[in-house]
């Protein structure tokens, strides 16, 4: 046989290529073996690899997958979804590969403040973890708890810190223990349980070198958790703060307006001063202002300090029209959808399969009758070899009939487990709109805590100047929802939209409601206290309880269509 002089080079070039395959390869698996001891060097050797030689998908992914690893490891916190993309696409299944790929595209777009996206990633993380990998575990966890602090859902915030804690606790490392202590700590005092925050704090300290880096990360949580409390002696604050300074921890911005504060008290004005100069060159935040109005306080220029406190508000009135738009349930609600969405399309595909079985068994049977009727009429002398032909035709329909049987048997099976997992589905998807409509109504219920920065301000005549200034600022919030008109409407669309068009199905379930008693209905699912309501509304507070009662008992004593729909949203 003689080749065509075209084919050698064809061959040469398939040969070479296969070697480059081989060689890329093994240096992305060498890489693999120290990216977690050595994550500098790791980046660097990634960084030399051609990437044209990366002519696969499975070597596109698992370089994609090293190289999102290799820069959380060297903490550089891209938010570049697309060095993740493609172990994304590739890595779909229930194995590390795939685990490990949505955990770091979790912190690629919780890097991006994307926190939706990065919840999905990093829950579907979890659903592929192995039961005994404690330190992903641990990490995954503590991950969840971060995106539902960085949303302002405390509560959330505790139960995965506690998940957390528990799952490197049987990891047994003692630094991943001091962390998820820490983690679990901070939680407890978002949730201003303080004395429970401190005793944590003080466990981290308790064990090994007081010098420790996470050591000095407790003491000044301990200070910053002994001054939220308001439940703290001045020299003793002041001792953890210069505790840490003197053993060369970092102080954050936070803790720096702190001790300046704590000097300010003290009476050393002057020091405290040097420390908020050197603050200045960097940007104000609504904790800042906050830390400033209450220094200034101290030194008596309460002018000075009302200003600073309105700036504050005016900074976390945008903090709280941010968390009114934003859910990561409403996500978390997407996902799971998703996922039954895929139940469906999978029983549809079997049965779909089976179906064709049963079709093709039709074909072939009638195609047998056919042949055994043209062979009678046309061939008599080939009679014994027809029925041969038919015994073996029958034998063989005895096998496809147990095949159908046994595919009737699967496609029952597979009915009955679709039902299973639709009941579930919806059973979670119901404690996901209780959990949801939990924290949508803490959303506007956090509004009136803003009240208490009030009565931080001297006790004399000039606080009434501030808390008139506040309570004008935080109404400017509740003008829109308060407004009889066109604010009113937007409010009752924006509750329609969060709470599955509830109000809506309100006013047709009970067409006898005022439009008083629709306007009361909103502020009940939108979870505003008898306080807040009475202002809005104009009565009393023993009112608000009265109709609140009568509302509530109206409508949770009907059956109807909305029933689960009105537990939810106003029990």
């Amino acid at each position: 046989m003689k080749l065509t002089p075209y084919l050698f080079p064809l061959i040469i070039l398939l040969a070479a290529g296969s070697c480059t395959n081989r060689e890329t390869s093994q240096k992305l698996k060498d890489i693999e073996s120290y990216i977690q001891q050595r994550p500098d060097s790791a980046l660097s050797a990634l960084y030399s690899i051609d990437t044209t030689s990366l002519n696969t998908k499975t070597l596109r992914a698992k370089y994609s997958l090293l190289h999102a690893t290799a820069l959380d490891k060297n903490y550089i916190d891209t938010s570049d979804v697309s060095i993740i993309e493609p172990a994304l696409k590739y890595y779909t299944g229930k194995d590390r590969n795939a685990m490990m790929t949505h955990y770091y595209a979790g912190r690629i777009y919780e890097n991006g403040g994307n926190l939706s996206d990065a919840l999905i990633n990093y829950t579907s993380a979890l659903e592929k973890v192995d039961d005994d990998d404690y330190k992903y575990q641990g990490l995954l966890y503590s991950a969840i708890a971060n995106t539902y602090h960085c949303s302002f859902v405390f509560e959330e915030e505790l139960a995965f810190q506690q998940k957390a804690y528990n799952a490197f606790s049987k990891l047994g490392d003692s630094y991943y223990i001091d962390l998820a202590t820490i983690g679990l700590a901070n939680a407890y005092h978002n949730n201003r349980e303080f004395h429970k925050a401190d005793s944590l704090y003080q466990e981290v300290c308790a064990r090994g070198d007081d010098n420790r880096p996470v050591a000095l990360i407790a003491k000044l949580a301990i200070a910053d958790n002994l001054i939220k409390s308001e439940e703290f002696d001045n020299e003793n604050v002041r001792a953890l703060f210069e505790e840490v300074i003197a053993q060369g921890g970092r102080l954050g911005l936070e803790d720096y307006y702190e001790y300046a504060y704590i000097l300010t008290r003290l009476g050393e004005s002057d020091l405290a001063g040097g420390i908020l100069q050197s603050l200045s060159a960097y940007p104000d935040t609504y904790s800042s202002y906050w830390w400033k109005s209450m220094i200034t306080q101290e030194n008596g220029d309460f002018k000075t300090a009302n200003e600073m406190l309105a700036a504050s508000l005016e900074l976390q009135n945008l903090l709280v029209r941010d968390k009114l738009t934003q859910s990561v349930f409403k996500s978390l609600s997407d996902y799971y959808h998703y996922e039954m969405l895929s139940a469906t399309q999978r029983h549809t595909i079997q049965r779909q399969r089976f179906l064709l079985v049963v079709l093709l068994l039709s074909i072939v049977l009638a195609s047998i009758i056919v042949v055994y009727q043209l062979r009678k009429r046309l061939f008599q002398k080939e009679k014994q070899k027809l029925l041969l032909t038919i015994a073996e035709s029958e034998d063989m329909l005895k096998l496809m009939s147990n095949d159908a049987q046994l595919l009737q048997s699967e496609h029952e099976e597979l009915v009955s487990q679709f039902r299973n997992e639709q009941a579930s589905h919806k059973e979670m998807v119901l404690a996901l709109q209780r959990m949801y409509a939990g924290l949508y109504q803490k959303q506007f219920s956090d509004i009136g805590r803003y009240y208490d920065a009030t009565y931080l301000c001297d006790k004399d005549g000039a606080s009434q100047n501030i808390i008139r200034k506040v309570s004008s600022d935080i109404n400017s919030i509740l003008s829109e929802i308060s407004d009889q008109s066109d604010g009113q409407q937007k409010f009752e669309a924006r509750i329609n939209k969060n709470a599955d068009d509830i109000v809506s199905k309100l006013r047709t379930d009970y067409p006898k409601f005022s439009e008083s008693d629709i306007r009361f209905i909103c502020y009940m699912v939108a979870g505003f206290d008898a306080t807040t309501i009475s202002v809005l509304m104009n009565i009393s507070t023993d009112n608000v309880r009265v109709k609140r009662s009568r509302i509530r008992h109206r409508i949770l004593s009907n059956e109807g269509p909305n029933a689960a729909l009105y537990r939810v949203w106003l029990a």
